[in-house]
């Protein structure tokens, strides 16, 4: 059975945690929370608020908002800054204490506030379910909603509709339709981005719940969704790869503080660029110096800053090749640090994970598994997307339909549908009856097979061709077709 934990629900994480100060209390917490509370625009970003409390949104008040429409409904909002560094170590905090249970556990740095596991290892240890249920309650020590089902997308839509003290329990198959029939496609948004879009389009169609989605054929799927609408009609029926558990963290930090809060100038002297360069020098080296490092090389690091009005600002950085070279490492982080927004009072620096001994060299052709070439992958992706400055730049292979006879729909590249496959113009000489003769020069032995492609809403414009397959004199066998509407010819494979 997996069990997904969100506390108080993933939207608002972020703004617990940065409502309330570091030393209240539960009871504080709660009834900062009881108030209306936004997150502020970060500094630099759009002027919309970030993540809101839930009497907030009694007044309509939605993250996304403008600040003057939001205050414009609801007067008493408070503005808090956002703190994603506090909110990341309190997350960290609730991971550890799961993974103390024993519970191995899977979730999304990038989205803090929802995590997975599996209780059936568990519940021999906690005299059965509701012990583990019990457990994790103790161990997080937050208000939680908690869903348990057959996968982690069941499991996840159920804690939507749990009780704070209750969680909701997905057992069978038939509960399962019941539950995610009058559901909202809008709960596939939480899988992915591809998944977020396909909801939009389906709502776009008249289609508004996942029931409505489910009695769709998966050959009518996947002629009009591709494989993004494979997967998340497999979501619906509940079919997801296995649990992914992450790595017992490993990380080392270092902090400093660049100024005096009894200092009336310090605020002033923090934000010079020579204090910045002396801090970084300084927790590099300190970071290096540490003994469980253990001469280890540094694969990537997490900067953060403590403004001196409140809030945090936290960034990551991959290193090309993993180092244990100060310069390079300075070098790097210096260009992080060139988009801190505010005078910062603290800076904190912390491995975020380590590559090999700095003696080894590193074989050109080795016995790496596929869980390690993996990594590299992922790695070299976070890269290209901090090369870029945002993920929306950075273009990814997306496979659309690989067995099409049509090479623009096979695949394409994603940020934009840009066809990978472009056929190429060619010199077809044809009889009256526009069957080919001659290929580039040589004769046509044997047509193998002739067909016609009319379609109009895959491509940006419709599609009508005559293709042919062909057995050349030398023996070669090549595809091409004639556009019917420019009259050219293309080569599509030889």
């Amino acid at each position: 059975m997996f069990v997904s934990v969100v506390c108080v629900m993933l939207p608002r994480f972020e703004l617990l945690v940065a409502a309330a100060p570091a030393t209240a209390g539960g009871d504080v917490r709660q009834a900062l929370m009881r108030e209306p509370i936004a997150l502020a625009p970060a500094p630099g970003g759009r002027p919309v608020i970030g993540q809101v409390s839930a009497a907030a949104e009694a007044f309509a008040v939605s993250p996304g908002l403008p600040v003057g429409e939001a205050f414009a409904r609801c007067p008493q909002l408070k503005l808090v800054p956002p703190d994603p560094a506090r909110a990341g170590s309190a997350w960290e905090w609730v991971l550890q204490a799961l993974e103390n249970l024993g519970a191995e556990v899977e979730s999304d740095p990038d989205k803090p506030g929802t995590l997975f596991f599996e209780s059936d290892g568990l519940e021999p240890l906690h005299r059965g379910f509701d012990g583990v249920i019990a457990a994790v309650r103790d161990a997080i020590r937050r208000p939680v909603r908690i869903g348990a089902g057959p996968t982690r997308f069941i499991a996840q839509s159920a804690a939507r509709t749990a009780r704070p003290r209750k969680p909701k329990v997905i057992h069978n198959d038939l509960e399962r339709r019941d539950f995610l029939a009058n559901a909202p496609v809008a709960w596939l948004g939480t899988h992915s981005p591809g998944c977020a879009q396909l909801a939009t389009t389906l709502e776009k169609l008249g289609i508004a719940t996942l029931g409505e989605f489910a009695v769709l054929r998966r050959a009518q799927v996947a002629e009009r969704f591709g494989r993004i609408g494979l997967t998340a009609r497999d979501l619906i029926y509940g079919q997801e790869p296995p649990l992914r558990p992450r790595k017992p963290a490993e990380r080392l930090r270092e902090s400093i503080e660049l100024i005096d809060d009894a200092d009336p100038q310090g605020a002033e002297r923090g934000a010079l660029t020579g204090d910045l360069e002396r801090a970084v020098d300084l927790l590099i080296e300190r970071l290096l110096a540490r003994p469980e490092r253990a001469g280890r090389t540094i694969r990537g690091f997490a900067l953060g800053a403590r403004f001196v009005e409140g809030g945090s600002w936290s960034t990551r950085g991959i290193m090309r090749v993993p180092t244990a070279d100060a310069a390079r490492i300075r070098l790097v982080a210096m260009q992080k640090l060139k988009d801190l927004p505010e005078p910062a009072a603290a800076l904190e620096l912390a491995v975020d994970g380590f590559g090999p001994l700095d003696h080894e060299t590193a074989t050109l052709f080795g016995d790496d598994s596929p869980e390690e070439r993996a990594a590299r992958l992922k790695t070299a992706a976070e890269q290209a997307r901090q090369a870029a400055g945002s993920s929306e730049k950075v273009a990814r292979v997306m496979r659309l339909d690989e067995d099409s006879r049509v090479p623009e729909r096979r695949a394409a590249l994603s940020p934009g549908p840009v066809p990978l496959m472009q056929p190429q113009p060619t010199q077809v000489s044809a009889d009256k009856d526009g069957s080919p003769l001659r290929l580039r020069g040589k004769s046509v032995e044997q047509q193998r097979e002739r067909w016609v492609v009319e379609d109009g809403w895959w491509t940006p414009r419709p599609v009508r061709r005559r293709y042919f397959e062909l057995v050349l004199e030398d023996g070669v066998n090549a595809v091409v077709f004639q556009d019917l509407g420019s009259r050219r010819w293309y080569l599509q494979a030889a």
